[in-house]
């Protein structure tokens, strides 16, 4: 699969898991702050989620740092590789997140149940533009 279908499939897979009650925002290539990571796809709802796709033509050595900026910006880091690289993941690699596999038929397999990380406002703060900071709108929106 290329990143595009494993993008796809996490999309119906999100959508399953809200239903009708919730619509959930959804993003692709988010930038996660000043960290120099991007989010190959981002959630927003009850939760956030992060998902880090890895295909075969893609390699590992980023995946540690991508994964520890996961931790500080969303609540669930999930990292989703190829068949090929499952055995090739260092358990330390995925900072407390979680690890998806897919098979031939587009099927998204959990392999490895990440914890729950817990975000800080100041990463909250360093998601928002300058404009929102100036505002405070975007805290005041996700914080209630």
């Amino acid at each position: 699969m290329d990143e595009g279908q494993v993008k796809a499939a996490v999309l119906t897979r999100v959508r399953e898991a809200a239903g009708r009650r919730l619509k959930p925002i959804v993003t692709a290539e988010f930038t996660l702050g000043s960290s120099g990571v991007r989010a190959d796809l981002a959630v927003f709802a009850e939760t956030s989620i992060g998902f880090e796709i890895k295909t075969a033509r893609d390699t590992l050595r980023r995946l540690p740092a991508q994964m520890a900026a996961y931790a500080r910006y969303f609540n669930h880091a999930v990292a989703i590789v190829a068949p090929c690289h499952v055995p090739n993941v260092a358990p330390d690699a995925l900072n407390g997140g979680s690890l998806w596999t897919y098979d031939a038929d587009g099927m998204l397999r959990p392999l490895v149940e990440g914890q729950v990380n817990i975000v800080f406002d100041e990463a909250l703060t360093d998601l928002m533009t300058q404009a929102e900071r100036r505002r405070g709108d975007f805290l005041a929106a996700i914080t209630g």
